[in-house]
């Protein structure tokens, strides 16, 4: 079982800054239940300084106190609180929460400049708006002045996309099945790739793999997705998170077997151009590969401020690639000329317990254990796939229906995104078929999760339980969110269940 506090969409955020379903930037300072400021008559107002962080605006949310019928104006003004109205949207009325106007031209602003949504309700004798979290970056403002609180807002801005399209001609490039692979480079046009389509010459009868590789052709894979089995034709490459790059920047897009069945399939070519290269197994190709990106911009900072590699100590790559470089096996020789011999306890501090498998078969790119009961004694049967990092859960096979944990105070940082701050994952008890994990937030707090799966009398199908106990681990965060993403549409609550 477990519970979840405000189980909304799931967003890609760096600090406020959000990507909604990549169409729109979202600026997001939401409201925390108490009271910023009361309208009472119509010279009185609410408002609250912001930087802009795109070039349009579309739309603008406050959070409300209580229910209301009258009518409230928001408006986007320049140089002060009291300055030139550059945008204005009317709300009639609305419920307690969070009230959303979209203005009927979009707003235009400078990204970086200071600017200021004001909120007024003229003939109001009682409509009240809530604040947001303490914000020493920005303002508040009423009709006395500065406040000492800061209004909850919401601002949305329209994103603008550029595409790389090298559309197919009736010509293959090469086959992506068994050991052939096919691969071009690319120029990031912007910092965060949108979708990502290919032109196939031929179907493939099973899943094709598909990288994006910094650096070099055999570089750092920043990202995999995947196409399953289909017919020829211009096809849809399936990513699992977003994928960010630098712009004007070169990567490579590597297309190859995605599963042990493919047996067909092989690239288009397109026509003949200098701005990408083409490579296949045998290196660099005559040919160029047909393929199209579509990039979109992406204001907040580049690196992941969740992003926390786990530091080895001095001497281990070496001592690693060492011995995978010599002819012989150094470490084999070395335990059997020992004293007591190969032992484990002897061995096991050679490498460090495999943890990443990629990001093909999981988000995280970390391993998952299948928990399930067995149907026959020869094994088989419905299985839930939970990822050793405590980030999801995925219902029998890797690319099919699963649930994401997020924590935080945002609740956007994926549970056990940051391997620094994940304890080693274990079995309760040493093999219990019990997952336990324990993450800390990248503001301290602590969360410790349990989970298994088993049948229960209510229904047929086999079921994930999670919990997870929240610490707040000596840090001064009163609230945080734990969010439960779910990939399914169309939910909705009966009861104390989703259907």
């Amino acid at each position: 079982m477990f519970i979840a506090r405000n189980t909304g969409p799931i967003w890609a955020a760096v600090d406020n800054i959000k990507i909604d379903d990549f169409a729109k930037i979202v600026y997001s300072k939401p409201g925390t239940g108490y009271i910023y400021h009361t309208l009472t008559n119509a010279s009185s107002f609410a408002g609250q300084s912001f930087k802009a962080i795109g070039k349009e605006i579309t739309e603008a949310s406050i959070w409300l106190m209580s229910d209301t019928e009258e009518t409230i104006i928001l408006q986007i003004l320049s140089g002060s609180i009291n300055g030139t109205v550059i945008g204005e949207v009317l709300i009639q009325g609305g419920k307690a929460g969070k009230v959303t106007g979209r203005f009927d031209q979009p707003v235009n602003v400078v990204v970086g400049e200071t600017y200021f949504l004001k909120v007024k309700s003229p003939a109001s004798t009682w409509v009240q708006v809530q604040r947001q979290s303490p914000n020493n970056e920005d303002v508040g403002y009423y009709e006395q002045g500065t406040s000492n609180y800061d209004m909850a807002l919401e601002l949305k801005y329209k994103l603008f996309d550029s595409a790389l399209s090298y559309a197919a001609i009736n010509e293959p490039f090469n086959y992506v099945y068994s050991n052939y692979y096919a691969i071009s480079s690319f120029k990031a046009l912007d910092n965060l790739i949108k979708e990502v389509s290919l032109w196939l010459y031929e179907g493939n009868d099973d899943t094709l793999s598909v990288d994006i590789i910094s650096q070099s052709v055999n570089g750092k894979v920043i990202a995999t997705g995947s196409i399953p089995a289909g017919d020829a034709g211009k096809r849809k490459v399936i990513f699992n998170k977003q994928i960010y790059l630098e712009k004007d920047l070169t990567y490579y897009i590597k297309v190859g077997t995605g599963a042990p069945g493919t047996t067909s399939g092989s690239v288009a070519a397109t026509e003949p151009t200098e701005e990408i290269l083409g490579y296949t197994e045998n290196g660099i190709s005559e040919k160029d590969m047909a393929f199209e990106i579509i990039f979109t911009q992406w204001l907040g900072p580049l690196s992941d401020p969740f992003e926390e590699n786990l530091e080895l100590e001095p001497g281990y790559e070496e001592s690693v690639n060492y011995a995978l470089s010599q002819k012989i096996d150094v470490w084999g020789e070395e335990l059997i000329t020992s004293p007591e011999g190969p032992t484990y306890e002897n061995i096991k501090d050679y490498l460090k317990p495999l943890m990443l498998t990629g990001t093909f078969l999981t988000d995280s790119g970390v391993y998952y254990i299948p928990f399930g009961r067995p149907m026959s004694a020869s094994g088989g049967g419905p299985v839930a796939l939970h990822v050793a990092d405590g980030s999801q859960i995925i219902s029998n096979r890797y690319n099919s229906r699963k649930m994401t944990v997020y924590v935080g105070v945002q609740g956007n940082e994926r549970f056990g995104r940051a391997l620094a701050r994940l304890n080693e994952p274990v079995l309760d008890g040493g093999y219990y078929p019990i997952l336990k994990t324990v993450y800390e937030d990248s503001r301290g707090v602590k969360y410790m999760q349990e989970s298994f799966a088993d049948y229960i009398p209510e229904t047929n199908s086999l079921v994930s339980f999670v919990k997870i106990i929240i610490n707040k681990n000596n840090t001064e965060i009163e609230n945080v969110n734990v969010k439960f993403d779910l990939s399914d549409t169309g939910l909705s609550i009966q009861g104390n269940k989703l259907i």
